[in-house]
């Protein structure tokens, strides 16, 4: 996943750039490192509209918003269709769709600015992904966007313990006390994804 906040590809050396972005208000890029595609500027892809919820704005004509920040066209700012899905402390967590780019973001608590992350539709239409702003090892704002279907998804942490956080309109947001170890959720087929997050429950790049 893009991440203008956290990555879930790369667990422990992003993790400064993070606490950076969290603090400042920042965008912090990360992924793969390849260019944006084809299809990421412009009207969504069959891809993209396999989510109900990008569904649901292409209907609505939800071209941009006015109480959303403008993001980079690297990060999917490319007149979106865009909207509130869920929320996280009473605070907006939007998604968007610019092409085949699936985009989450969100200002949790202080933070004066954006955090979040992008994907491929296809990825998000499948698997599911994720972003975070990590302020501490103790303060997690953590959020993801799964495929149609899915009501909740499970959070083992690694301390042992387990957090449930609800899907509204294909996302979830969370407040955690730790570092995620997984994200388990049941596909509308019944098929279970279990998507590995955090390899280390450390915040120190040094560890």
């Amino acid at each position: 996943m893009r991440n203008f906040g956290y990555s879930r590809l790369f667990a422990v050396p992003v993790v400064a750039a993070i606490a950076f972005a969290a603090a400042t208000g920042a965008f912090a890029s990360g992924g793969d490192g390849d260019g944006p595609s084809a299809g990421t500027a412009g009207a969504p892809t069959e891809a993209a509209l396999s989510l109900g919820f990008i569904r649901h704005l292409a209907a609505q004509g939800n071209s941009g918003a006015a109480n959303l920040p403008k993001l980079p066209a690297s990060v999917g700012g490319e007149n979106p269709l865009v909207g509130q899905a869920t929320d996280l402390d009473g605070q907006p967590v939007w998604m968007s769709a610019s092409g085949d780019r699936i985009c989450l973001y969100f200002i949790p608590r202080a933070a004066i600015a954006p955090g979040g992350g992008c994907d491929d539709a296809r990825i998000v239409a499948d698997k599911g992904v994720t972003t975070s702003m990590v302020y501490s090892d103790q303060d997690i704002a953590f959020a993801g966007a799964v495929p149609d279907g899915v009501e909740s998804v499970t959070l083992k942490l690694h301390d042992g313990s387990e957090a449930v956080a609800r899907v509204d309109n294909n996302a979830y947001a969370i407040a955690l006390k730790g570092l995620p170890r997984s994200v388990v959720f049941a596909k509308a087929d019944g098929e279970v994804v279990e998507q590995p997050q955090f390899a280390r429950a450390t915040l120190d790049p040094g560890n």
